[in-house]
């Protein structure tokens, strides 16, 4: 199977990039500066006069996340600083990983914060329900995250940068993808000719190759040892053929 390629598209100007180049760009687009300086609202301006109790300083924060195990999965989030943890592990499982309800967590300055808490236990675990802006981001700063405890998917999150505008309270619930890796195109690792469409849920635990192993067209999947019905779609997701995720 032929090395993913791990080009990526701008939300904003819609512009493609490596991963390595990403975060340059959307640091410097002139289509997301413009996005966030349509934010601002400056103290003499009619607005502000007019909704002077509804104005406030508000941080964003662009994040990289990444997959541990499988890095050519990458998006680049735009969020504010008024959005919580909870806020983010949805938005996380909506976009790349809900199959089945797992628990999952965050760990943030030596602080664990958990999807849900076992108060039976003594642990020292957090809610998620925290404001970011409680959490002193700070640029740089690696923030793990893991869902499903059992058939874990593993991302790393980095503070990339953060944004500071003078806005409206009703803009301050940000919190979308800024840009997102192509769609990976995986070769049958069976006829080694045609395009993966299924991945086998067993193989991609087992083989020690993973995806290179466990990634086959429709045709092969039909064939394969396994059983088709052990298969799933391919899926734009580091959760692709982990449990029961498709997408």
């Amino acid at each position: 199977m032929k090395k993913a390629i791990l080009n990526g598209k701008c939300s904003y100007c819609l512009s493609s990039f490596s991963q390595n180049m990403m975060e340059k760009h959307l640091l410097s687009c002139k289509s997301r500066l413009d996005f966030y300086n349509e934010f601002e609202v400056t103290s003499s301006s009619k607005t502000a006069r007019n909704r002077r109790k509804k104005v406030d300083e508000i941080t964003y924060y662009l994040l990289e996340i990444t997959s541990a195990e499988y890095p050519e999965y990458w998006l680049y989030v735009d969020l504010s600083e008024d959005r919580t943890l909870h806020n983010l592990d949805s938005f996380l499982r909506d976009t790349w990983l809900e199959c089945c309800g797992h628990l999952s967590y965050f760990a943030v300055n030596e602080g664990t914060y958990e999807s849900q808490i076992d108060r039976t236990t003594d642990s020292d675990s957090k809610s998620m329900r925290i404001k970011l802006k409680e959490l002193l981001l700070e640029k740089g700063m690696y923030i793990p995250y893991e869902y499903d405890y059992g058939s874990s998917t593993l991302l790393n999150i980095k503070v990339v940068s953060s944004h500071k505008v003078i806005t409206t309270k009703n803009r301050s619930k940000l919190i979308e993808i800024s840009a997102r890796n192509d769609d990976i195109d995986y070769k049958c690792f069976s006829c080694k000719k045609e395009k993966a469409t299924e991945i086998c849920t067993i193989c991609i635990v087992e083989k020690a190759g993973g995806r290179k192993q466990s990634s086959f067209c429709k045709s092969c999947a039909s064939n394969h040892e396994c059983g088709e019905e052990m298969t799933s779609p391919i899926v734009n997701s580091p959760r692709s053929g982990i449990c029961g995720y498709t997408g």
